[in-house]
């Protein structure tokens, strides 16, 4: 017996460099190997008998089998709309946002030495030599780009006279770009 409940969500990237949302190919996956069953509580939000008060919800193993698909450089004038428990989605992990995660760092640690007036560590600072993968999207290279730039020209100074509010503004704006962030929401819609 089917239920006429579906849990659809809407997602929305409002920024996604890093950590898009992707997709499972349901074709690919092995479900008897690496579907693993999970159960929700749902008698608080739904109405049901005591031999259904849980609900399955299902998670998945990775394999190299699964084929994932993700959209790069979506923003927020397109969204997803998909089936919450029908469809294998989660956060996916992509080439260049390990240096990403590096010349973040890298900027926060001299951004927070030019608020506190730390010479020393400026000085101590170098750049990272740092290889942008090949498969690296255009967009998430542009804002490597960025972030190499303002930790280049924060070591070129060597003095903080030159790391005022305008780089520490433009620093900061080069780190944001590689936070992702999103709108997701739920909606409970019936099939009759």
């Amino acid at each position: 017996r089917r239920s006429p409940v579906f849990l659809l969500n809407t997602w929305v990237p409002l920024q996604q460099l890093t950590r898009p949302l992707c997709f499972m190919d349901r074709q690919t996956l092995d479900q008897k190997k690496h579907q693993l069953r999970y159960g929700l509580p749902v008698e608080g939000f739904l109405d049901r008998d005591e031999d259904r008060k849980v609900n399955d919800i299902w998670m998945y193993l990775h394999h190299d089998n699964q084929q994932w698909y993700y959209t790069s450089d979506m923003d927020a004038s397109r969204a997803y709309v998909f089936d919450t428990l029908g469809i294998a989605h989660g956060a996916c992990v992509t080439p260049g946002e390990a240096l990403a995660e590096q010349y973040y760092l890298q900027l926060l640690k001299l951004l927070e030495a030019a608020k506190k007036g730390d010479a020393e560590t400026l000085q101590k600072e170098t750049v990272a030599a740092f290889d942008v993968p090949e498969a690296t999207s255009a967009s998430l290279c542009e804002a490597l780009a960025d972030m190499k730039a303002c930790i280049e020209e924060a070591l070129a100074s060597k003095t903080l006279e030159t790391l005022n509010a305008g780089w520490q503004t433009k620093a900061a704006a080069a780190m944001d770009r590689v936070v992702r962030k999103s709108i997701e929401m739920r909606a409970v819609a019936l099939v009759f």
